[in-house]
């Protein structure tokens, strides 16, 4: 299993884009203020089709709200949550991707957080998912999370690989345990001690 702390001195925050350097910026949402703009570019980045094919759920109706309506949603209820930590990636005012953390409140599994991470398509193959995992991870380990857990549909190679290259371990495959559009998709379970 990696060492965290290696991988993390190891990050920069300049990766080679399609054509001349990207500068990537990854923070914290609820350290610094937002704009209307990147609440919208972000609810952008996880409304297009490529992201919600790995949603489990048909949530076609959440996807469709006004722009004020997402600014309020994010305002009021995501960036206030203090049960959950994030870190998002930043490139030229547009958000391309995201990890987050939701850490588990109630006993027995107060010492337990479970991780989801989205990019953007377009900056997808980069190590972008890689770095915001790992930076993430590493405020779970700050804020005293012991395990991390993760689940993604058993067909998405890119996600397995991801968590797997973070360190995560495969614990199970839940056959059949979501139903979407009408079919029965498999699960994969990953689990990281931190």
């Amino acid at each position: 299993m990696p060492n965290l702390n290696d991988i993390l001195a190891q990050c920069t925050n300049v990766l080679p884009g399609h054509g001349p350097m990207m500068t990537l910026e990854i923070f914290s949402p609820q350290e610094q203020v937002l704009t209307d703009e990147e609440i919208l570019s972000f609810w952008q980045m996880l409304s297009a089709p490529d992201q919600t094919e790995w949603d489990y759920e048909d949530n076609e109706e959440f996807y469709r709200k006004s722009d004020e309506d997402v600014i309020r949603f994010f305002r009021s209820k995501v960036l206030a949550r203090t049960a959950a930590l994030a870190c998002w990636a930043r490139d030229d005012g547009e958000i391309v991707g995201m990890a987050s953390i939701h850490r588990h409140t109630e006993p027995p599994k107060e010492h337990c957080g479970e991780l989801g991470f989205s990019v953007r398509q377009a900056y997808q193959r980069q190590g972008i998912g890689y770095r915001l995992v790992l930076a993430v991870l590493g405020k779970a380990r700050e804020a005293g999370l012991q395990r991390i857990e993760s689940s993604c549909f058993a067909d998405n190679e890119s996600a397995v690989g991801l968590l797997r290259k973070a360190g995560f371990r495969e614990e199970g495959l839940r056959v059949g345990a979501i139903k979407k559009h009408g079919r029965l998709r498999d699960i994969r379970e990953f689990g990281l001690l931190l």
